[in-house]
């Protein structure tokens, strides 16, 4: 499962905790303010296939 995610994702690789943390970290932030209702997607690129 996880090597076929890998395949389809554009960087090829499963995304490290310290990545989503980023993300939620951004999004939480004084910085991400201005980022509401949408939904953001941390998969890698896969959306993008």
């Amino acid at each position: 499962m996880v090597a076929l995610f890998c395949a389809e994702s554009s960087i090829e690789r499963p995304n490290a905790v310290e990545e989503v943390a980023a993300t939620a970290a951004l999004l939480a932030s004084d910085v991400g303010a201005g980022i509401t209702g949408v939904p953001l997607s941390v998969d890698g690129g896969t959306a993008a296939y």
